[in-house]
């Protein structure tokens, strides 16, 4: 398939996709679904201003909620390493080449 012939929505939805990766159970790369999920809880339990982040009726630890925002943190500090590096030495690359590559070598 021609990449190149696919809308940049598309595309984000693509990349937004190869970042999430896979379930943890599974052997895709990513920073996998129940991180994000952990994540969007916490999003969720502050919007509606609650102290604990609770799923499923229970109670997230809050040294969880921290290992889910240090793995979102240190995936999108080697997303933006890698993407300068690929920049550096692939100065013909697009925008668009370079974030597809990374993302989908992260994953």
């Amino acid at each position: 398939m021609n990449l190149n012939t696919l809308s940049f929505a598309v595309l984000f939805l693509l990349i937004s996709l190869m970042f999430i990766g896979a379930s943890p159970g599974s052997t895709g790369g990513g920073v996998k679904t129940s991180t994000i999920g952990v994540i969007v809880t916490f999003i969720r339990s502050k919007i509606v201003a609650r102290d604990s982040v609770s799923l499923f009726y229970r109670t997230l630890p809050l040294e969880l909620v921290m290992k889910a925002f240090m793995v979102v943190s240190l995936a999108i500090g080697i997303i933006f390493l890698s993407s300068f590096i690929l920049f550096l030495t692939q100065p013909g690359m697009s925008m668009r080449e370079v974030f597809f590559e990374v993302f989908s070598a992260l994953n």
